[in-house]
């Protein structure tokens, strides 16, 4: 593992494409609302006793890790005679937990793309650019994002002219359709993204605030396109069930065999599986990974370089290396620092 600062990472891979992964941390980076502790506190109300004190023994505020604390002891249980009580019980709290966090992410989320200011959108129009560079299609990266919210969109679309992203809706109804040119990719689903009555997979009209419209749909138990499962093993079962998930996953792994890109993520812990073994699965040489803090997060990024060099090895693919720099110097939402 190599530490750099942020602008070395782009001065060592000019010549790359360079794709981007985004996770929570982007998010947080243009509104702290976005940390998991917001989000609990939102979620659940003190009369949420039993649903807290989940919380509280799983020692975590991060919603998937008790979604899949509650997936298995669900499975463990069933196991054994007479637990059916407790087998449904579980299961009831652990929708109820997924549908606050979705009801929770449009409470707290900003009530529209006004809500941030002109400098967030220019700072975080620049760091996209750099990723993105769409001047030069040889070397244009693709946007992929676990995060369920709407910045990433709000975002592309105030500076569409810089990053002429495509998200694969169109037409008057706002229907997905797969294209060669789509570059913006919700890994997860996304707030703004939903099933119809007839399979199809439609995007919410920018006309009426979108948090408006959210509620509204969640209001009539009509929730967004997510995914909400616990466990990697159940997300990618999630994930294949739906043609518009199955199709950006399969843009993320023929983005990491891309030998001739590195892939950059900003804000994920990289905790899903099934991202990750693609990664160590795919021919990127480089990865860059951000991190709040470079020192802290060494072990544990250097343990995953292991890993990934050793799955890479072993399956005879190209070597692969991890590069940490900090995020405050890319400057995803707020002013750089220095970068030298």
């Amino acid at each position: 593992m190599r530490v750099q600062t942020y602008q070395e990472t782009l001065d060592e891979n000019v010549g790359l494409r360079r794709h981007l992964l985004l996770g929570n941390g982007f998010s947080i980076a243009a509104d702290a609302r976005f940390q998991y502790a917001s989000l609990l506190d939102e979620a659940f109300s003190e009369t949420d006793i039993r649903l807290r004190e989940i919380f509280l023994r799983a020692g975590t505020t991060d919603f998937e890790v008790v979604l899949s604390k509650l997936d298995t002891a669900r499975d463990v249980l069933s196991c054994y005679p007479g637990a059916e009580n407790f087998v449904g019980d579980i299961g009831a709290d652990r929708t109820l937990i997924a549908n606050r966090l979705i009801a929770a992410l449009a409470a707290i989320h900003p009530a529209a793309s006004t809500s941030l200011t002109d400098g967030q959108y220019a700072r975080s129009g620049e760091f996209l650019a750099e990723m993105r560079r769409a001047d030069t299609p040889d070397l244009s990266g693709l946007f992929f994002t676990t995060n369920y919210d709407l910045l990433l969109y709000w975002s592309t679309m105030r500076n569409f002219r810089l990053l002429r992203t495509r998200d694969g809706f169109s037409g008057q109804g706002l229907q997905w359709a797969p294209e060669e040119n789509q570059s913006v990719f919700h890994l997860h689903g996304a707030l703004h993204l939903y099933v119809r009555d007839d399979g199809s997979i439609g995007k919410l009209r920018y006309d009426t605030p979108l948090i408006e419209q959210i509620s509204a749909l969640i209001n009539r138990d009509m929730l967004p396109l997510f995914v909400s499962e616990g466990s990697s093993v159940q997300k990618l079962e999630r994930i294949n069930a739906n043609q518009y998930l199955r199709d950006a996953l399969t843009r993320f792994e023929g983005a990491v065999m891309d030998d001739g890109a590195v892939l950059y993520v900003f804000g994920s812990a990289l905790n899903d599986a099934h991202i990750a073994d693609l990664i160590a699965q795919g021919r990127v040489g480089r990865v860059y990974i951000s991190a709040h803090n470079v020192e802290g997060s060494r072990l544990s990024v250097t343990g995953l370089e292991a890993r990934w060099i050793e799955q890479r090895r072993q399956a005879g693919l190209p070597q692969i290396e991890v590069v940490v720099f900090a995020a405050t110097e890319a400057g995803a939402w707020a002013d750089r620092r220095a970068r030298t």
